[in-house]
């Protein structure tokens, strides 16, 4: 493979996305080479149900894709490793949707840089960490996330949160009484033991899902859901 055979290989053809699924599985000296072709007019990347002979990982080079504002990478067992800490570099990006893999190790502290990152959906991974940026949406069910989740209980704007399926243990921190805005929030499938502390003023409309609380979690507000599920 040379740089001349870029453009025969191309399976994407819509503007702004990236048009070599199989960049991947390319030698990193491509893999920067192709990135930098083609970082002023990549927006979207998109891959799903990828079937590869060969562990894939994400290449360092993403990080030169300045003007990336949405990775949807799905149903991909073949891609394994870290999360590369040059995500952080992308400072347009919005969305990060990366489930269905065998991704592994802790989420890059690096990715707090990324200031407008709304949604981030790594479930159903191996990872086992949790980042500092300022979210929306934390869909990180079917992991391998352990201790009390206190860090996550700092990320005040959050409005969807789901841990469930973990190795979540011990009490549920205060700080998730400041996280106001929930709408969402499961952490069933966890040995997660206290009650919901019925002065925490979470959103009326507010689903609520602690299938491995101790028995006293179900004096939780009467206006809430309650739904108890097992993975």
């Amino acid at each position: 493979m040379n740089e001349d055979s870029f453009d025969d290989e191309s399976e994407c053809f819509l503007p702004g996305y990236l048009q070599h699924s199989r960049w991947m599985q390319w030698r990193e000296s491509y893999q920067w080479s192709y990135a930098s072709r083609c970082s002023d007019t990549t927006t979207h990347w998109a891959l799903y149900g990828f079937e590869s002979k060969t562990t894939l990982k994400i290449p360092s080079a993403i990080g030169i894709m300045q003007h990336l504002k949405d990775i949807w990478l799905e149903d991909i067992p073949s891609l394994v490793g870290d999360l590369p800490s040059s995500l952080g570099q992308l400072s347009c990006l919005e969305w990060l949707v990366i489930t269905k893999t065998n991704l592994s190790g802790t989420l890059p502290r690096a990715l707090g840089k990324c200031r407008k990152l709304r949604h981030l959906d790594l479930s159903r991974s191996r990872l086992c960490g949790v980042a500092g940026a300022i979210l929306k949406d934390l869909l990180l069910s079917r992991n391998q996330f352990h201790g009390t989740c206190g860090s996550v209980a700092r990320l005040a704007k959050l409005q969807q949160l789901d841990l469930s399926c973990n190795l979540l243990s011990g009490p549920l921190p205060n700080g998730f009484g400041n996280l106001h805005e929930l709408t969402l929030f499961d952490v069933s499938g966890n040995q997660i033991h206290r009650r919901v502390d019925t002065g925490w003023r979470f959103s009326g409309s507010l689903n609520l899902k602690l299938y491995g609380y101790d028995e006293s979690s179900a004096m939780a507000h009467s206006e809430e859901q309650v739904s108890c599920s097992r993975c």
